[in-house]
């Protein structure tokens, strides 16, 4: 059986699948006005929002505390906070107490970090080897325009969780199978709270399908046209007798 879940369907996407206790849960970028029951909407902060706001997870890559208090009085479902959380880590904690945890979440651009090699001149003196710089791969936040911060982002998602952020979307392209490692880590401390999404991958590249078998995800933001395809295993053939 072959499930196909598409971002401009005009229903929330969740299928419970028969082999896993996750819920599939599709949000999509971008506005659909004439889909009026469509699933979670995701968009960017820009000038030209729409007049309803109740609908939308609006995303601020820089501003803060003040634009997302306008934006909520104004009525938008949840605002996602991304460099300004990073420079005020208390900026959720109070926005959750002030609007609520529902209202409230982060996004997380990720990459992975850089690994770099020395030569190690100090824990063995009868001999020198190269040792990296890191124990084991792991993704780091970066700006919103993709600049590095050195941020962790397994300990950031859990601060973030901490101060109450009731969503947490993370961006992240694939490299390799290390980022499926990664992922689910991730999904195994944060649940039903993480969110994925390509960063700047097209459907083939980003490929959603392996994220949830082999990465755990659960819940993804895809762009338009982009579908994520499940294949449920065939019951095996019984041998013979």
């Amino acid at each position: 059986m072959r499930l196909n879940l598409h971002t401009d369907c005009a229903r929330n996407d969740e299928v419970r699948m028969s082999d896993a206790s996750a819920l599939i849960e599709i949000g999509r970028w971008g506005l659909a006005p004439d889909v009026p029951e469509a699933g979670p909407l995701f968009l960017h902060d820009s000038e030209d929002l729409p007049e309803d706001l109740s609908s939308l997870n609006i995303l601020l890559p820089s501003a803060g505390e003040a634009r997302a208090t306008e934006l909520l009085g104004r009525g938008a479902g949840r605002v996602l906070f991304a460099d300004a959380a990073l420079g005020d880590s208390e900026l959720v904690r109070r926005m959750v107490q002030r609007f609520g945890s529902d209202r409230i979440g982060v996004w997380l651009p990720l990459r992975r970090k850089a690994i770099s090699w020395g030569l190690d001149r100090v824990s063995n003196a009868d001999f020198r080897c190269l040792t990296p710089s890191l124990g084991e791969p792991g993704w780091e936040v970066t700006r919103a325009d993709g600049t590095a911060t050195g941020t962790d982002a397994a300990w950031w998602l859990e601060k973030m969780r901490e101060r109450g952020a009731g969503l947490m979307l993370v961006s992240v392209d694939f490299e390799d199978d290390i980022d499926h490692n990664l992922c689910s880590a991730l999904v195994e401390k944060q649940g039903d709270l993480l969110w994925i999404a390509p960063l700047s991958q097209p459907a083939a590249d980003w490929g959603a399908e392996g994220w949830h078998r082999f990465g755990g995800a659960s819940r993804f933001v895809l762009p338009p046209g982009m579908t994520l395809s499940l294949e449920q295993p065939q019951p095996e053939e019984e041998l013979p007798a």
